[in-house]
This record gives C-alpha cells, structure tokens and sequence, in this order.
C-alpha cells in the first residue's frame, strides 16, 4: 500500500514538470511595456504581417502551426483612454476576419500596480472560418498611446488556451 502511494505521488510529481510552462519576458517601447509570454508561442517577424490603417503593428507571436496567435498593436490617442470603448472603436481594424462579431464580454481589471487594462472576449464565426475565439486587452501607455494586444485562436481550443492568456494579462505591466 505504501509503495502504491509512493508511485501515485511520484506519478503525479513527473506529470506536473512535464505540463509546467515556460515563459519569456519581453520589453519593448523604451521599458514602457513588458509582458510574458509562453515559450510555445514564438515570436515572428512583423514584416509577414499587415499593419492596419490606425494601428501600428510592433509585435507577433505565434504556434508552428499558425493556430494561435498574439499580436501587439500600437495606437496613437489624443487623450489617451484604456477604457473598453477605445479598444470597440478599433475592432474591425484588430480583426483578421470580419465576419460575425459577437462581443461575449468586457471589463476593466486592475493588473500590476494598479494599472487598469480592458479585457474583452470576442467570438467570431462566417464563411471563413469555422469559429474563432479572441482575446483584445490593453492599457494606457502614456498621455498619447495606448498599447492593444490580441490574442486569437480557435473556439475549440478557448479552453486550452483561457489559462495562458489569463497569465499573459496579469504580467503585463505598462510604465
């Protein structure tokens, strides 16, 4: 009976390091932003992607297999606002497909040191696809930016991946 105990803890001790995730920290815009992100999410290069017509592209990240995917944007904003209504005003420019939005929540939460980010959940669905999940948050950088990070992959995978954004929201910190 002790020997089985011993092998179901040591079992379970083996399956918790095998699952345990790594991160990377990332700091960009002059120390004003850093962020961790899982190490399984690999960062691309910018020039792959679109800019959108207001939104300055800085960051990708992305699976191998190009399921899942972060990107950071950047916007330029007179006065600088961190509320969800920014971030719905720059919704069809964040999406890559434009098909049936369907806004499933939005809140503002506090993160490190008191910094208030919006979090929304979108669900998109259309021709084009066969169902994804989206992820939009972001904060106020400074009096005149503000950064927008959007997290998007396959409604099947939501619950997969709802921890790994969870943690890749609450280490954001904006200087």
């Amino acid at each position: 009976m002790r020997k089985v105990l011993i092998m179901i803890l040591f079992c379970g001790l083996i399956a918790q390091v095998s699952y345990s995730q790594k991160y990377i920290k990332y700091v960009f815009l002059d120390n004003k932003v850093k962020i961790t992100i899982p190490v399984q999410l690999e960062k691309k290069d910018v020039k792959d992607f679109q800019d959108r017509e207001v939104l300055k592209l800085l960051k990708v990240w992305q699976t191998k297999k190009a399921e899942t995917t972060l990107w950071a944007f950047l916007v330029d904003t007179k006065p600088a606002n961190a509320s969800c209504d920014l971030i719905k005003s720059y919704l069809d420019q964040i999406s890559v497909f434009t098909e049936n939005k369907s806004v499933r929540s939005s809140k503002t939460q506090l993160i490190n040191n008191r910094q208030e980010v919006c979090v929304m959940e979108i669900s998109e669905s259309g021709e084009n696809t066969s169902g994804q999940f989206m992820s939009i948050f972001g904060g106020k950088i400074n009096d005149n930016q503000t950064i927008i990070f959007v997290f998007q992959c396959p409604e099947q995978k939501k619950k997969h991946y709802q921890p790994v954004v969870n943690g890749i929201i609450k280490s954001l910190t904006l200087n």
